[in-house]
């Protein structure tokens, strides 16, 4: 064969491979590729549902407890218990008289059907074993301390107040409600003489 007829014949048998050579899989137009199921724009990957942009992810923490209607915590357990720190539950919390705001170091309560005494005394609600989180918390009380504004306090996990609310109804009932600037860990509603029939977190 003459040179000419060598160089000449040359890109032929260069392009050869790569016209006999058939497409495979695993390449950017075909599976487990970058542009197919399992990569980084598909399912499971960091765009979709379970990964760090999506619900149920690394980013996402428990939903808001109103975003379930609430949960009601009736106080139906508390039937005949006097006793300080010593928790019960209900509703999924831990509720348990303890000292309050009205009168330092002092802790008197009964439980009675459908509510609770404090006279005086605090009611605590610990909310950290929920799977939702509160933010707003409502409770249907009623206040036998004339001029005394009824406390409802919110805490975070620190113990630092992070929303509250009070009223004086004087023997009538009221409806305390008050809103948190993070998630609630625990709250306490005091008074030197009050039922306290339900208590709802949102």
């Amino acid at each position: 064969m003459s040179k000419f007829r060598l160089l000449y014949a040359l890109p032929f048998v260069l392009l050869l491979p790569l016209v006999g050579c058939p497409p495979t899989t695993d390449d950017d137009d075909s599976s487990d590729d970058d542009d197919a199921v399992d990569d980084d724009d598909a399912v499971d990957d960091d765009d979709a549902v379970d990964d760090d942009d999506a619900t149920d992810d690394d980013d996402a923490g428990p939903e808001p407890c109103a975003d379930r209607g609430g949960v009601t915590v009736p106080l139906d357990n508390a039937t005949g218990n006097d006793t300080c720190n010593v928790a019960w539950t209900e509703a999924g919390v831990e509720v348990q008289f303890v000292e309050g705001a009205c009168a330092a170091g002092s802790c008197a309560a009964q439980g009675d059907v459908g509510f609770v005494w404090i006279f005086p005394a605090g009611l605590r609600i610990d909310v950290g074993a929920l799977d939702c989180t509160v933010t707003r918390v409502e409770a249907d009380v009623t206040d036998y301390t004339p001029g005394y504004d009824m406390p409802l306090e919110l805490f975070d996990a620190g113990d630092n107040v992070i929303g509250s609310d009070t009223t004086s109804v004087d023997s009538n009932s009221d409806v305390l409600d008050a809103t948190a600037t993070g998630p609630v860990d625990h709250l306490r509603i005091s008074s030197c003489e009050a039922q306290v029939a339900e208590v709802r977190l949102y």
